[in-house]
Formats: C-alpha cells, structure tokens, sequence
C-alpha cells in the first residue's frame, strides 16, 4: 500500500490508520505543527490587531477616540481577568 503523505497530514484518522511502520514514513509536516499554547491562543484577537485600549485613546480601529467596540471588548477582557495596560 502506497502512503498519501498530505493526507497522511491532514487526516488524523488516515495516519491512525497506517502501521507504525508506516508511521515512521511519513515526513514532518513542512507547515510545522499547528499546536498552540494556551498562551498564544490568549493573544487571538479575532481577525484583527489585539486591541490595545487606554482610556481616551483606542485601538488601530480609531487610534485617537474611544468607541463602543472597544469599551465592549475592555469590559469583555476586564471580566476575564485581562488587563488593557
């Protein structure tokens, strides 16, 4: 049986599937590993910037005025024990 090496990095079930022997053919993935830590993954910020809001000043979004947006994501991140600072 050949093996299908990117579905082989795709398909969890796929590599499951295969003996070790097999296993142990399949290169690393060129992309590296997708695993993140719980650290990394508290700096996502949807698909933008984090935000970084400072009292009167704001985020990218505005850089120089308050907004809702961000009044609601400093209330968001305070309730989740996040600083703005």
């Amino acid at each position: 049986m050949s093996i299908d090496i990117v579905r082989a990095w795709r398909d969890a079930d796929y590599f499951a599937a295969l003996s070790p022997e097999q296993q142990d053919q399949v290169p690393d993935n060129p992309a590296g590993s997708i695993d993140l830590s719980f650290a990394d993954l508290q700096k996502v910020s949807g698909a933008r910037a984090a935000a970084s809001c400072t009292g009167s000043s704001c985020c990218s979004c505005h850089k120089t005025k308050a907004c809702s947006s961000c009044d609601s994501a400093m209330a968001v991140g305070a309730a989740k024990g996040f600083s703005a600072a």
